[in-house]
């Protein structure tokens, strides 16, 4: 008979001394297991080296955007497509061009910075081959594009080859291109509606 009542005051004895070092600490609830993380993109390797004829240039401008790979790595190209950005533009309060802040840069969308060439969209090979490479010699192959200088601003420009037959796409190290206004005999900025942004253009000062 005594044996059950020792028993149960040994159990309420344990509770209470185990609500007295927890205190008021609450009861850890169920553990959540932690969302699937979403499959990230593989990284692109940079195997393309890219150059430009000149890095500072006035609106109409030739400029050539050179794109070379190691021979020794014998790369091939299905297509080939750039990618820009405006991170910089024409500032009418200081009348110069100026740097734009990370997170104001902005996509370039086609023909906008430059006139309507090849650089501005994608272009490939017809048929499954690679695309002919238009420079060659012992040690760098590659392509080059010609384009012309449209708008007043600073503009990155990266490519992007899709591979034959692996498809994937590897890129080249950005560019920075700077094209500024022309001055006129008395040192001041001469500034064309089509050499500017149009919204920039539509709220300029007066």
């Amino acid at each position: 008979m005594f044996r059950p009542i020792i028993l149960l005051c040994a159990t309420l004895v344990g509770i209470a001394a185990w609500a007295a070092l927890a205190g008021d600490k609450p009861v850890p609830g169920p553990v959540e297991a932690p969302e699937p993380e979403l499959r990230a993109k593989p990284p692109r390797r940079v195997l393309i080296t890219a150059e430009l004829s000149r890095t500072h240039a006035f609106p109409g401008d030739s400029i050539r955007l050179t794109e070379l790979v190691p021979v020794e790595r014998e790369i091939r190209a299905r297509s080939v497509s750039h990618t820009q950005h405006i991170i910089g533009e024409y500032d009418f309060a200081t009348k110069s061009v100026i740097n734009l802040n990370p997170e104001k840069a902005r996509f370039c969308i086609s023909g906008e910075g430059f006139d309507e060439s090849r650089i501005t969209g994608s272009v490939g090979a017809a048929g499954d081959r690679p695309m002919p490479f238009m420079v060659t010699n012992p040690r760098r192959e590659g392509m080059e594009w010609d384009f012309n200088a449209r708008q007043i601003g600073i503009f990155l420009i990266k490519a992007e080859w899709k591979l034959y037959p692996s498809k994937e796409i590897i890129e080249s190290n950005p560019v920075i291109l700077t094209v500024s206004p022309p001055l006129d005999k008395a040192g001041q900025p001469v500034i064309k509606e089509e050499w500017i942004d149009k919204t920039d253009w539509k709220y300029r000062p007066k």
